[in-house]
């Protein structure tokens, strides 16, 4: 019985985590500038799969194109 309040009271909180995050790098985005704001697209998607590293020149790429 407790261990059942415990998993639902963790499940919980951890959706009111993840919401606030969310809210959180939204508002990051608003603020940032194009290019900061693929970067910081990259650093996320990096930060989340960091098997998945993307190549330097893939990066450089996609920042000179959002410049112009």
């Amino acid at each position: 019985m407790v261990e059942k309040q415990l998993m639902e009271r963790t499940s919980q909180v951890k959706k009111e985590v993840g919401h606030r995050r969310q809210q959180y790098q939204g508002d990051r985005l608003k603020c940032l500038n194009p290019t900061e704001k693929v970067k910081e697209k990259v650093n996320s998607h990096h930060a989340t799969k960091p098997w998945r590293k993307a190549p330097a020149r893939k990066i450089k790429g996609l920042l000179r194109s959002s410049s112009t």
